[in-house]
């Protein structure tokens, strides 16, 4: 693989992994419903819808090529997305 679809690949999934966490915070509310079958269900759609989206991206970029550091990357975005985006929970 190229250097620069590398480096393109490495930036989707950073970036990716900081808006999951932005919309992970932002759900926070549903995503921890009451009521088992709509948490088991949300949780399933949500999460489901977010990698298919990532997916596509990674094969808009790379055909499709998925490798462990684009996840690393991927984590360490949500981390860090994850820490900044939190107080959304106590606004909504």
């Amino acid at each position: 693989m190229i250097l620069t679809v590398q480096i393109q690949s490495l930036l989707l999934s950073f970036v990716y992994g900081f808006i999951y966490a932005f919309l992970f915070n932002l759900n926070y509310k549903y995503l921890f419903c009451k009521k088992m079958i709509n948490r088991i269900l949300l949780n399933l759609f949500f999460n489901l819808d977010i990698f298919l989206f990532y997916f596509f991206l990674l094969k808009k970029i790379n055909h499709g090529i998925v490798h462990v550091y684009f996840l690393i990357c991927l984590v360490l975005g949500f981390a860090l997305g994850n820490k900044l985006t939190k107080k959304f929970r106590k606004v909504l």
